[in-house]
């Protein structure tokens, strides 16, 4: 007697319908976390800490720029002091040149995978 292998027949996918017990819950959670950094509510201050701690590595920073509009620049800071009205000398990469940085308009600063904003937006008058 030969011994013969029976084989099952392939099984048809079929679409599961969306239950309560399939399906993950969309808390806001996992909407902040779903960028490509994580998001980190901070104060200017503490941004203004991340940025002087960077050694003359790259960050990304937005701010607010003097006629009202965002400004988003990647850049490294100089190792000269802030000036006396606080401003942070960096060097812009898109420019290629020296800039100040306003702290008090600061939103954004992203470092090191990961992303920092500004507890409160900064109010700045346009200025024409």
């Amino acid at each position: 007697m030969s011994k013969t292998k029976t084989t099952a027949a392939p099984r048809k996918m079929t679409a599961r319908k969306a239950t309560a017990t399939n399906v993950a819950p969309v808390t806001p959670k996992a909407i902040v976390h779903n960028r490509k950094f994580p998001v980190v509510k901070a104060s200017r201050t503490e941004m203004v800490n991340v940025i002087n701690s960077t050694k003359g590595r790259f960050f990304t920073s937005t701010h607010i720029d003097k006629d009202g509009s965002p400004r988003t620049m990647n850049a490294i800071k100089s190792n000269k002091p802030a000036s006396e009205l606080g401003y942070i000398l960096v060097y812009s990469l898109q420019d290629k040149g020296y800039r100040n940085l306003n702290p008090q308009t600061l939103t954004d600063v992203s470092f090191k995978g990961t992303h920092y904003t500004a507890k409160v937006k900064p109010r700045v008058k346009a200025s024409v």
